[in-house]
């Protein structure tokens, strides 16, 4: 079974790979205690994340920059560019590979609180050595 893939740049075009919900689970386990109870779900796809989020009793703002047919999701939102909305305190999401350097620095910026769900590569980069 391969957990992690790779696939061509240009192949991957948004970069959409959904989180599965025990990615999610797992981190509700590990940081309960500390998670804001309103958070924002930037790149939330389908809803994976953002459905355990709402299930476990957060208020949770869902949005993406494209459209993945879950009604909870406002499409159309680059987080990128985009203000955090009203009263969030928190961020919680798993954002585009390429894109998860700006999405960290962005968040780090912007609310006491984030938690980046990405692939442990993402941590071997030499950018982030230091």
């Amino acid at each position: 079974m391969r957990i992690q893939s790779s696939h061509r740049r240009a192949d991957r075009g948004l970069d959409p790979y959904f989180t599965p919900s025990c990615a999610t689970i797992a981190l509700l386990h590990i940081e309960r205690g500390r998670i804001p109870h309103r958070l924002w779900e930037p790149a939330a796809g389908g809803g994976n994340i953002s459905k355990i989020l709402l299930q476990a009793g957060y208020q949770v703002t869902s949005s993406d920059i494209a459209e993945y047919g879950w009604d909870g999701c406002t499409a159309g939102v680059d987080y990128l560019t985009a203000a955090p909305p009203d009263g969030v305190m928190g961020i919680i999401t798993n954002p585009p590979f390429a894109q998860a350097a700006d999405f960290a620095l962005k968040a780090f910026n912007e609310v006491d609180y984030f938690a980046l769900l990405l692939r442990t590569n993402f941590l071997e980069s030499a950018d982030r050595r230091s």
